[in-house]
This record gives structure tokens, sequence and C-alpha cells, in this order.
């Protein structure tokens, strides 16, 4: 029973050791040393240590075959190239005297950042469909190049060109997963103007009625109004005899 007594205490002292980032160290003094819970691949992470008393050099290992060595205390920029967890340790140095403090960092992979868009080139004034191909993150950013900005997944945007020729935008999404971790991808698209519309108007002279035309035209109307005339007075001439027959008779 007194063994198992002394190996929980011991686990105790080492998870103390391995977690605590001030301590007082063995070669004297006491120890800051800050250290980043998390992290992403291929992101600077920044680790850094101060002291109480003076300390000849510092040798930071970073846990993934890395390390530097630096002669005053302060802060140091490492960047992982893979995911996992990664034991820090920070070895001082005075004089003869040699101790460590020891921390974790778990280093997390970025986003896979894809995105679609329905089409590459639109006319000013047009409506675009972009869509992140990543399902599952925990945001979507987008920057269309124009001022504008959205979020969402699934997203539209209008794009407008007032200038005479083609104009290219940036359109930029930003995704972040669950750990934090970030990551972008930019696309061209492409802005046509409008086309310009304008057009002058002056009366065509080859479809002005002559003045031969217009004497033609007064000549037939004359034409048909005499023979609209005879077909009357045929008719009133008509009318008189079938009266003076009547008038006859009644003698």
């Amino acid at each position: 029973m007194l063994i198992k007594r002394h190996i929980q205490l011991l686990c105790l002292i080492v998870v103390f050791a391995l977690n605590n980032h001030a301590a007082t160290a063995a070669c004297g003094g006491t120890t800051t040393f800050t250290v980043p819970a998390s992290g992403c691949i291929n992101s600077k992470v920044t680790f850094s240590f101060s002291d109480t008393v003076s300390v000849n050099s510092y040798r930071l290992i970073f846990g993934d075959g890395n390390e530097s060595i630096v002669s005053v205390s302060g802060s140091i920029d490492h960047t992982y190239g893979a995911s996992g967890k990664f034991y820090v340790k920070l070895v001082r140095t005075i004089g003869a005297c040699k101790d460590s403090v020891l921390d974790s960092i778990q280093i997390s992979a970025k986003p896979n950042t894809a995105f679609t868009m329905y089409q590459d080139t639109v006319c000013s004034g047009q409506v675009d469909t972009f869509k992140a191909t990543t399902s599952g993150l925990t945001s979507y950013n987008w920057k269309y190049g124009n001022g504008a900005t959205s979020s969402g997944q699934n997203v539209t945007q209008s794009f407008t060109n007032a200038g005479a020729s083609p104009a290219n935008m940036t359109v930029k999404l930003v995704v972040t997963n669950s750990n934090g971790c970030s990551d972008s991808l930019t696309k061209t698209i492409i802005i046509m103007p409008l086309p310009s519309v304008a057009f002058t108007f002056s009366p065509d002279s080859s479809c002005s009625e002559s003045k031969e035309v217009q004497e033609h035209q007064l000549i037939y109307g004359s034409l048909v109004m005499e023979k609209h005339l005879l077909l009357i007075i045929h008719h009133i001439h008509i009318v008189l005899l079938e009266i003076a027959s009547l008038l006859l008779q009644l003698i």
C-alpha cells in the first residue's frame, strides 16, 4: 500500500512538472515558459520565455526534430509541418548548471479549401453563384474584390463594370475548421462591360413623296370624286323621270 501511494505521488509530481509554465528551476530563479495550447500546420506558433535570474543561453527543442538556441529571454517563432501532439522543452544554461521546462502543443491540419463558381465570365450586372465544396466547417467567409463580402457555404453575388474593357476581380474564400485553423483560396472572375447603345435619326429623303407623286394623288382624288358626283346625278335623273311618269298618268 505504501509503495502504491509513493507511485501516485510521483505521477502527480511528473504531471505538475509537465504542465506548469512558471516553475522554480533547479539552477535557481523562476522560469516562465508560455506555450500555446494549439496551433495549425504551416502556421507560425510563438513560444515565449523569461527568467528572474541571468541565464547564459536557452535551448528550445520543438519536438519535431528542430531546435533553436538563443542567449537572451524573449520569444521564438516556429512552424510545424505535420499535425499531432508535440512536446516542447526549454533548456536553460546558467554557468555549469542546466535545467529544463517541458510543455506540449497540439498541431491540427488546416481545412481543405475549394470552391466552384457557376461562371468564370459574366456580364456587368449579372449574378454569379459560388459554392464551397468542403462541408462541415465552422465558417465560410467570402470577399469578391469589389468591396462586397458575405458568409455561408453557398452564396451569390452580382458584379458591375462601368468601363469599356473587361475587368478582372479576385474572389477569395476563407474557411475555418473546428480546431480554429484557417485556409484560403482565390479565383479570378472576368466582368464584361455592357455594349454601348447609341444611334442618330434623320428623315430618309428617298422615302419622301415627290412633287409628281403628290400631283398624281391629287388627280386621282379628283377623278374619284368626279365619278361619285356622276353617280349621284344619274340617280337623281332616274328619280326625276319616275316622278314625271307618275304625273303624266295622273293627268
